[in-house]
């Protein structure tokens, strides 16, 4: 059941004061343009999350930079430059409510 160990470190005392949400679109999705973006997100730091999603993107990013100039070269350098990507949007994040890493073990399935 344990997946692994890890130190919570606080991302504001290291200086990762950025925390963006981006949603994005892929232009196609076929099997071979979707494997090289998951392959592409998994090789960067910054994003800490990745999902498939449903609605109006296909996928959601959590990505933490120490600022917005960091932000937009992670953007320049990497985002923009993925193949087939049709859409970005990221949403800023202005300051945490709740951030919690426990699952909620009394909600457990059977």
């Amino acid at each position: 059941m344990i997946q692994r160990y890890v130190a919570l470190l606080n991302r504001k005392l290291i200086g990762l004061n950025f925390c963006t949400f981006v949603h994005v679109s892929l232009s196609r999705h076929d099997k071979q343009n979707v494997s090289a973006f998951e392959a592409a997100i998994k090789d960067h730091p910054e994003v800490l999350e990745c999902y498939a999603i449903t609605g109006d993107a296909d996928f959601m990013l959590r990505v933490v930079t120490r600022d917005i100039e960091a932000y937009d070269r992670f953007l320049e350098n990497f985002m923009f430059t993925l193949p087939g990507l049709l859409q970005v949007k990221s949403n800023i994040a202005l300051r945490e409510i709740k951030f919690e890493t426990k699952l909620p073990l009394t909600e457990r399935a059977e």
